[in-house]
C-alpha cells in the first residue's frame, strides 16, 4: 500500500510541474535579467545550467522554489513520465 501513495505522490508533483509550466510568466522584466544567450552555450554548459522554478505542491497554495540543472529538470521529468507510466499501467496486467 505504501508504494501506491508513493506514486500518488509523485503524480501530485506531476501534475504541480505541468500545471506550473502551463502557466505564464510573472514578470517579464525579471525574466529579462536572468536572461542567458543560449545560442553561445554549448550542450554540456545548458546541461549545467540551473533554473529555479516556483512550483505550486498538492493541497497547498503556497509555492516553493526548486533549482535544478538542466540535466536534473530533464531527469526529474523522465522519472515521473515513468510513474505516470505505472499509476496508468497498475492494474492492467493479467494475474493482478
Amino acid at each position: 500500500m505504501s508504494k501506491l501513495i508513493q506514486l500518488a505522490s509523485v503524480a501530485g508533483l506531476v501534475l504541480g510541474v505541468v500545471f506550473w509550466t502551463a502557466t505564464p510568466a510573472l514578470s517579464q522584466e525579471n525574466l529579462d535579467t536572468n536572461r542567458v544567450d543560449l545560442t553561445a552555450m554549448s550542450v554540456a554548459e545548458r546541461q549545467d545550467e540551473v533554473l529555479c522554478r516556483a512550483i505550486q505542491p498538492t493541497g497547498t497554495r503556497l509555492y516553493i522554489h526548486v533549482c535544478l540543472t538542466r540535466g536534473e529538470w530533464a531527469t526529474l521529468r523522465e522519472e515521473n513520465r515513468v510513474a505516470m507510466e505505472a499509476l496508468v499501467h497498475a492494474g492492467t496486467e493479467i494475474g493482478t
